[in-house]
Parts: C-alpha cells; structure tokens; sequence
C-alpha cells in the first residue's frame, strides 16, 4: 500500500501536468483533459452520536476535500465517456476523543470512469415548471484508504477493509418554474437517486457485499438578490441497504434524515464558470428503518443543527457539465 504521502506527491504531480497540457496548445488530448474540486466545511453538533447520561458526543468540526481528474470524451450527442482519478480527504478538527474516529479521519484515493447522459431545458413559454438539468450515470470506481495525514488521529483498525469496488447508476435532476409575485420568486427543487454495489463498504474484514439505496430531496422556493439567491428549504434523505447480512442493517445504513435548511447559493460571484458557492444551515433529525434492532440506537441523538460552507469549482472538458449541485 502506498504512503498518504506518496499519493498525495503523485496528486499533484497529476495536477502540474494537467495545468500544463491546458496551457499547451499542440499537446494532444488537452481539451479533453479536466479537474473538479469540492470542499464542505462545516459544524455538526450531534453526527447523530452516542448521547447517553454523563458521556455525550457533539461538535463536530467536518473538512472535507474531493478532487477528481481524468480526460472526458463525447461518444454521442450528450453522453459522456470520463475515465479519472480521485481523492477524498475527510478530517475532524475537534478536540475530543470523538473526533479523533478513523472514519472522520481517512483519506482515499483510487480509478474509475463513468458513462453519463447530461442535458438541460430552460423551458417552454407555456410550461409552468419544468426540468431544467438532469444527469443520469453508470459508474465504477476502485477505491483504496489511507489513514489520517494527521498522525494524531486515530489509525484504520487492521481487520477493516482498506480497499471497495463500487459501481452503480444514479440520477440527478433539477426542477424550476417561471417567476411570480411580479418576478421575484421561483420554486426550485434537486433530487437526487444512486443504486449501488459496494464489495467491503471499508467495513470490517468480515464483512462484505453491501446494497445501497440512497435518496435525497431539496426543494424549497428562492429569491434573488442581485448575483446571489437566498433559497430556503426542506430536506430529506433516505439510506437503505438491501442486504439481508446483520451488517446490511446497522443504523447509519437505514435511515431517514429531514428537516428545514436554508442556504445562500453565490456561485455567480465566482470567476469560475459554472462554480458553486453556498453557505448553509440545516436542522435535521432522524428515524431508522424497522429493520434496525432498536438497542443499536437508542442511546444516539435524534438531531443534529448543520452549518458550513461548500465549494465546487470545474475546470476544463467538463466545465459544462450537467451534474449533481
């Protein structure tokens, strides 16, 4: 296994090149080469922890860095060949012997490539909502881990797995209406739907072979202020995996997550194309699905108050992309 050091030096390595290819003209395959970045920064204060007499778990201060790059090629009108490579940072900057968790504190890295059928609408005259973005999507990726590059934290236990394979479709869809109350409110919507094969899940060696269904629905009106958009709204998210094992039925596997949220998106304020930049706050709470044995969280928080700032930046072939916001 290579050193979290070692990764990281080959990561940039890929970064410099891919600059340089993009800034030569004559070098093949550069207007197909491209890089993502996301960053979420934010403060949990349950994680829907242990919450028990005299010992209770809360401020969670969450980073979390996703990079991806890769070449992406058009195999036919909107749909898209893009193999990469990607890497996920997750740290907790709290103090407490909670948030010193290898599973808040890991790194992962790996290859992949994904098969996506991307397109928009800005609608008809006579359409009063309308799906504006939609994104569906066969992926595989294979995925390794890497303990914390802050050696404080806590170490990957030796029996959990520190490779997955991954594969499955999603679909991601943005729903708009036209403007009223003299053109200064629309209702917005994003939903977004995954069905996933995962071989370890990064679980405990033993066990293997995880089934998941995940759901996520936001929708709420908004309002624009010159660049930037205030857009309350109601969030749900649904976690189920379909796995008959005892550990296809753990609590933070079957689960309903809700409640309201309230953001302000200001991508437009950013000198990238296409960016993303909101700031948000959400008080979520959470039911278990009746395949959960009760006693496996009956002594956890039933709520948890989210807020943060979250960042997307694309560069190159897939500047344009159609995808989940």
């Amino acid at each position: 296994m290579k050193s979290g050091c070692f990764i990281l030096f080959a990561i940039l390595h890929v970064i410099i090149f891919s600059a340089t290819v993009w800034a030569e003209d004559d070098i093949g395959h550069g207007d197909r080469l491209f890089l993502e970045l996301w960053n979420d920064n934010s403060y949990r204060k349950t994680e829907f922890g242990t919450e028990e007499p005299g010992y209770k778990e809360e401020d969670y201060f969450i980073s979390q860095l996703w990079l991806q790059t890769g070449l992406r090629y058009e195999l036919t009108d909107n749909v898209f060949f893009d193999p990469h490579f990607t890497l996920e940072v997750t740290g907790d900057w709290g103090s407490e012997e909670w948030n010193d968790v290898y599973w808040n504190n890991s790194m992962f890295w790996g290859v992949g490539a994904r098969i996506s059928y991307e397109t928009s609408s800005d609608g008809e005259d006579d359409q009063v909502i309308w799906i504006s973005d939609c994104n569906v999507e066969l992926f595989m990726d294979l995925m390794f881990s890497e303990r914390s590059l802050d050696k404080g934290k806590e170490d990957i236990p030796e029996d959990v797995s520190t490779d997955n394979l991954r594969t499955g479709i999603s679909l991601w869809t943005a729903l708009d209406t036209r403007e009223f109350f003299a053109e200064t409110t629309s209702i917005w919507a994003e939903i977004y739907g995954e069905l996933t094969y995962e071989n370890t899940g990064f679980a405990e060696k033993e066990y293997e072979n995880f089934y998941l269904f995940t759901l996520e629905l936001l929708s709420g009106p908004q309002f624009p202020v010159h660049d930037i958009y205030l857009q309350p709204y109601y969030a749900l998210y649904v976690t189920r995996d379909f796995g008959n094992e005892s550990w296809n039925k753990e609590p933070w596997l079957n689960n309903v997550t809700y409640g309201p949220g309230f953001r302000i998106s200001m991508g437009n304020l950013l000198p990238v194309e296409n960016a993303d930049l909101y700031v948000y706050v959400e008080y979520l709470n959470i039911d278990y699905l009746s395949r959960v044995d009760q006693e496996l969280y009956m002594d956890t928080a039933d709520d948890d108050l989210r807020l943060g700032i979250e960042i997307y930046l694309p560069f190159g072939a897939t500047q344009d992309r159609i995808r989940r916001h």
